[in-house]
């Protein structure tokens, strides 16, 4: 059998089910993990679980069997999985960083105008949208915006929403008269709320390079299990093998957005290191996702 599925797929113990001897293939996943400035190696397997199964009459005779390539099929589409549900995490840890960069702010415009006469005037009239540029864009933006609670309807227009007052009541009394701070704490919930929403939905994926960066490089500490030092070519070179490529002259400004928003930080020239903060939160809600690093 193994020469069949090779050493990445193991098998459980069989159990007999109606007559029926059934194995469950599943695979632990290597991966290993380097941190480029104190040399250090480490693997770590990533507990992916059952990929395929084979079935067997009470002769030992097969029934059912489930081909390799039906297990690498699986496998990758786990591997994308946590991929993504990383990415998630990573978004979701750092998006008052991600607020923060002049052209996420450019890419989610109709927002922050919405957010900004909310803020400073404690509504907004149907009759001033409509006034606006590309109106429809923002009663678009208004209804996601109410569907996460940052505005309510009243007669006539919007106003505050329970999430917005929410909001309001957490930042520190100078930020409350802030319009900028305000927009940012704001601006941060919705894109922590509705990620996913706001790519697929309404098709902002100028905002994709920054969280696939930031992926590249808090993917594997999360896997590690703590922050690792890594080198601008190692990011870059891991951001094209997972990504449409990028030029390193296009992917650096997009790095030192993210070190200036204060996502990552330069310890030294060409290395990065995350930020403890950030990895926390990151860390915990890990925890509770599918795939669990397991330590060799």
């Amino acid at each position: 059998m193994r020469l069949n599925y090779g050493d990445l797929i193991t098998f459980e113990e069989p159990k007999l089910i109606d007559d029926r001897w059934r194995v469950n293939l599943k695979v632990d996943y290597p991966v290993i993990l380097d941190d480029d400035m104190t040399n250090e190696r480490m693997i770590r397997f990533l507990s992916v679980g059952r990929v395929g199964q084979l079935e067997f009459d009470h002769n030992y005779v097969p029934i059912e069997v489930t081909s390799r390539e039906e297990c690498d099929k699986t496998l990758d589409l786990h591997l994308t999985r946590w991929r993504e549900r990383t990415e998630r995490i990573v978004v979701e840890s750092t998006a008052r960083n991600i607020a923060r960069i002049g052209r996420v702010r450019e890419a989610l415009n109709p927002m922050f105008v919405l957010i900004h006469s909310l803020a400073k005037n404690q509504k907004i009239s149907f009759s001033e949208i409509e006034e606006m540029r590309r109106p429809a864009k923002k009663q678009e933006y208004a209804s996601l915006l109410e569907h996460d609670g940052i505005m309510r309807q009243i007669d006539g227009g919007y106003t505050y929403g329970n999430a917005f007052v929410s909001i309001l009541n957490n930042l520190d009394a100078s930020s409350r008269t802030d319009v900028d701070k305000i927009k940012e704490a704001v601006v941060a919930y919705v894109i922590e709320q509705n990620y996913s929403v706001i790519r697929e939905v309404f098709r902002v994926n100028r905002l994709d390079p920054f969280t696939h960066l930031e992926s590249c490089y808090y993917e594997p500490s999360i896997q590690a299990d703590k922050l690792l030092h890594r080198k601008k070519s190692t990011l870059f070179s891991r951001y094209n093998s997972l990504y449409p490529p990028f030029s390193p002259n296009e992917l650096d400004p997009i790095l030192y957005d993210l070190v200036k928003a204060g996502s990552l930080q330069e310890v030294k020239p060409d290395i990065f290191l995350g930020v403890e903060d950030a990895f926390g939160k990151m860390q915990q809600k890990s925890t509770m996702e599918e795939f669990v690093p397991v330590a060799a």
